[in-house]
């Protein structure tokens, strides 16, 4: 069979087979994981629909003119059992266009996390997924489904399968085996061009912890070994650690690990080899704040994360400083993003489209080239009786492995939404993307934005929206871009 006949055209974008197979797997999954029965306190299923019809005037750049029409329906799932978690969010839209506003006919948006016991204290399957649409270019700035075409975006797919094992060897030591399978796939061959293709991955992992009979003090040994496959390559990691961790108080854990790595990866460094150790704790005041970092060394350099949280009754707060080796497909991963919780520590979702709240992910080219990445991330949410806001940001700095090109983006998002009466809402947005790279300079995209919403009826409501876009770019050319929209939504559970 023909890699043209294993592909089934959907919405103008054709879909690889291992995607279908992924979504059918991820169907049958939910099916046999969820229970039959479920209380509504347990479980939570949404459903919506969104038509809109918005007005686009862009010159500049690849100017274009005329209507889109939008078609979006969104299914969400969320809930805990007894033996299976799960937490998904799908949003695909459909898009017809008038004049020359040539949008992407269907574009993706998921995000999917959950995890059944299979066997009670010795297997539990864990399984995610995403699918988000992104430039393809750090010098771009973000695109969704009406820009997705002028500023050459791109549909990007994962999926992952966490099988882990754990079983007590005695008394005191139990053996654990947390695997990873995943995939990262593009949609349209031509979205490809001179960039990355698609991915798999697998981590093969054996470890033992010792028992909590020990008191404070806690002991592991661990052995990985992951694989990546891309179109031109293949990378191996291999690493082995012991590390101790001890219990200072209820409020102060403290932890270290040493340890050798063995890599055969693409890199114009000597030695990927050697000697790697790390030295962190975790200080947790109250159930609501928890404060942990960590600091070591890599056959890189250095290497070190900070992660705090905060979460009340109002106020979600996530600050992530990190230091490590990354690459375009790790971004694409569900465990990768950086997500606002509220006080239960579920997903924060956004009002107006009922998306799960990310903290920005930068940017990226479609070169999946390992780079060293420093990134500080952050995000605060908080809400009031009438009011609620909300600001996201990212500032990262990037250093190629291969072309050895610098690169800089600063990336945030403030949204500020009143309910002026018990039918009337306005939402007030703001977005800006700096980015900074050797070979092509700087690029400045910022994006502002007001949204009134009126309440129709319980379950419907309709939306004017109002948008203005600019960018300036070195490389990627300047444009500025106006739309009007009106909207209707309808919730059916």
């Amino acid at each position: 069979m023909s890699s043209t006949d294993r592909r089934i055209l959907t919405g103008g974008n054709p879909w690889p087979l291992t995607q279908l197979l992924a979504l059918w797997a991820m169907g049958i999954f939910l099916a046999v994981a969820l229970p039959k029965k479920v209380n509504a306190g347990d479980w939570e299923l949404s459903s919506a629909l969104t038509g809109s019809a918005t007005v686009v005037d862009r010159s500049g750049e690849n100017s274009r003119s005329g209507t889109v029409f939008r078609l979006s329906p969104r299914l969400g799932l969320s809930g805990r059992g007894s033996r299976v978690n799960a937490n998904i969010n799908y949003r695909p839209t459909f898009s017809a266009g008038t004049s020359d506003t040539d949008p992407e006919p269907l574009v993706h948006n998921l995000v999917a996390q959950g995890d059944v016991s299979v066997v009670e204290n010795f297997f539990l399957l864990g399984g995610n997924a995403a699918a988000r649409v992104s430039s393809g270019s750090s010098s771009t700035g973000s695109v969704d489904e009406i820009s997705f075409n002028a500023d050459g975006g791109r549909q990007t797919f994962s999926y992952g399968l966490t099988p882990q094992f754990r079983a007590r060897l005695n008394r005191h030591v139990s053996f654990v085996s947390n695997n990873v399978l995943d995939w990262v796939t593009y949609s349209g061959d031509g979205n490809r061009a001179g960039g990355s293709g698609d991915s798999h991955s697998s981590t093969l992992h054996a470890g033992l912890r010792g028992d909590r009979r020990l008191g404070r003090l806690r002991w592991q040994t661990d052995f990985s070994d992951r694989r990546t496959h891309f179109d031109d390559r293949d990378d191996r990691r291999r690493e082995a650690t012991v590390g101790t961790s001890y219990v200072v108080n209820r409020k102060w854990l403290v932890r270290g690990s040493v340890g050798y790595e063995d890599n055969d990866i693409r890199t114009n460094r000597d030695d990927t080899n050697g000697v790697i150790w790390n030295v962190g704790g975790t200080w947790t005041p109250n159930p609501r704040t928890s404060v942990t970092g960590s600091y070591g060394v890599r056959y890189f350099g250095d290497v070190y994360s900070a992660d705090v949280q905060h979460r009340a009754k109002r106020t979600s707060f996530a600050l992530r400083l990190a230091r490590d080796v990354s690459n375009r497909r790790s971004a694409e991963l569900v465990d990768s993003f950086f997500f606002l919780v509220d006080e239960q520590g579920d997903i924060l979702v956004d009002p107006e489209t009922g998306d799960p709240i990310i903290v920005n992910i930068p940017e990226l080219d479609t070169f999946d080239e390992d780079f060293l990445r420093t990134s500080l991330s952050g995000g605060v949410t908080v809400t009031g009786r009438r009011s609620s806001l909300s600001f996201t940001g990212t500032l990262e700095e990037r250093s190629f492995e291969v072309s050895s090109i610098d690169e800089e983006s600063l990336d945030f998002t403030i949204r500020f939404t009143r309910r002026i009466s018990s039918h009337l809402t306005t939402t007030l947005r703001g977005d800006l993307s700096h980015t900074e790279r050797d070979n092509s300079g700087d690029s400045d995209t910022y994006t502002v934005g007001v949204s009134l919403s009126r309440q129709l009826g319980r379950r419907t409501n309709a939306s004017i929206n109002l948008q203005h876009r600019d960018r300036s770019s070195d490389s990627s050319g300047d444009f500025t871009e106006n739309r009007i929209g009106v909207s209707l939504t309808t919730r059916f559970l």
